[in-house]
């Protein structure tokens, strides 16, 4: 998972050295493992892919998080929903965060690829306290950050489908189609 970025501590894969190993076939199974990530983070179109996937892992905390109310909540939902997107400014360079979420706003700082005021944005949440305010502030993260990954060039250059989308998108409208010739037949217009 790690090689694939699944893994919130990826730098536990990526920054360590061998210092000891039973076997030379152990050591050669990490060092293939390390290279495999080294080449998932160079890839443009696996990256985008990644930050993607955390934009919308934001956005449904958000969605869950507009019907909540207690504050302790909102603020749980708000430090998961600005991971998220840390995590998807990371991946749009080509990077991860190195201390995990701990020192996210320094690493986002120090990254040369990201949106305009999202520093700010995530560095304010701390001194809100309301739960109108949070939500306000949740909602302008996800949405500065959904105007800057549109804009990537890796969004131009690759396509963000795949050929096993239209697969289930083609079965879906030739069951569809089944279904309507079925209950035309029937003279059943509603259905």
């Amino acid at each position: 998972g790690m090689t694939r970025l699944e893994d919130y501590n990826t730098g536990v894969l990526a920054d360590a050295r061998i210092l000891y190993s039973r076997t030379p076939e152990d050591a050669k199974r990490f060092q293939n493992l390390q290279a495999a990530l080294r080449a998932n983070l160079q890839d443009a179109s696996f990256m985008y892919q990644k930050a993607l996937e955390h934009l919308e892992q934001a956005q449904e905390l958000y969605l869950t998080m507009i019907f909540k109310d207690d504050l302790a909540s909102l603020r749980l939902a708000a430090s998961y929903i600005a991971n998220e997107l840390a995590i998807a400014v990371a991946c749009l360079n080509h990077t991860y965060l190195q201390n995990s979420q701990q020192d996210k706003l320094q690493e986002l700082a120090a990254m040369p690829n990201k949106p305009d005021g999202l520093w700010e944005l995530m560095a304010q949440q701390i001194h809100l306290a309301t739960p109108a305010s949070l939500k306000e502030n949740c909602y302008h993260l996800i949405r500065l950050m959904r105007s800057f990954i549109e804009t990537e060039p890796a969004a131009a250059a690759e396509s963000a489908y795949s050929l096993q989308d239209l697969a289930e998108w083609y079965k879906e409208l030739a069951y569809t189609w089944r279904r309507g010739r079925y209950y035309a037949a029937q003279g059943d217009a509603q259905r």
